[in-house]
């Protein structure tokens, strides 16, 4: 299994690379903007980050980062997440829950805690899925009854 890195170092890592780009929008004589709004501003660019680093500027556990940094970063999450379900309702058909469900289990899988706190995904959204496994949502076939099956009304003669 691997080893996720600190969160502290991962927002910290985040807290440079947003630096990086405040210097490099003032350097162009712009200021950079997490509103697509401004025109007149450098947008932040979140495609450089990772989820997790992403993650680490929306939940700002470490106190590092702009009411406006998270914001925006909780926007791009939400973003993310959104075009994680849409893939795996595409990839699955719309006619394929069970598929989808898959799809869903295996998204949830690959995010982190932190990466499932900052897009709102919950144990109860991997409970909910129909084939997580999960004692409370695993569905059994019904066993046969032979009580189910209507009997033949005996002849009488």
């Amino acid at each position: 299994p691997t080893t996720l890195r600190d969160f502290n170092d991962v927002a910290s890592d985040a807290r440079a690379a947003l630096d990086a780009q405040y210097t490099a929008a003032k350097a162009a004589g712009k200021t950079l903007t997490f509103n697509s709004a401004q025109k007149n501003g450098q947008p932040v660019d979140f495609s450089q980050f990772d989820s997790r680093s992403l993650a680490a500027i929306a939940l700002d556990q470490s106190d590092k980062f702009s009411s406006e940094e998270v914001f925006a970063a909780k926007q791009e999450m939400q973003r993310r997440s959104s075009s994680t379900l849409m893939a795996g309702l595409q990839n699955g058909g719309t006619k394929d829950p069970a598929a989808f469900a898959k799809n869903l289990i295996s998204a949830y899988a690959s995010m982190s805690p932190e990466e499932r706190q900052a897009a709102g995904w919950s144990e109860k959204l991997y409970s909910a899925t129909p084939h997580s496994n999960t004692p409370r949502t695993r569905r059994r076939p019904r066993a046969y009854s032979p009580r189910a099956v209507p009997r033949p009304t005996p002849r009488v003669a």
